[in-house]
């Protein structure tokens, strides 16, 4: 196996005076705010950006550092991520 990366990205609402939500429930609703409920900026949208890590041999997303798959067992190949 080796691992494939694919890139993804999301978009999420934020302060753009780098409040951000203090609890969870705040967390979880803040993609209705339009407004920081701290000092009242307008939100505006940023994008994040990550990589996802998958088996080339069953394609189910991995950590980087594994050696081995824990769903098909494959072992992973000497610089192969």
């Amino acid at each position: 196996m080796f691992l494939l990366k694919e890139k993804r990205s999301y978009t999420a609402k934020v302060c753009p005076n780098g409040h951000s939500p203090s609890d969870l429930i705040l967390s979880v609703i803040i993609d209705n705010f339009e407004y920081c409920p701290e000092c009242g900026a307008k939100l505006v949208d940023k994008v994040n950006h990550y990589t996802v890590y998958k088996c080339s041999n069953c394609n189910n997303s991995l950590s980087l550092n594994m050696q081995y798959c824990p769903y098909c067992g494959e072992k992973k190949e000497k610089g192969g991520g």
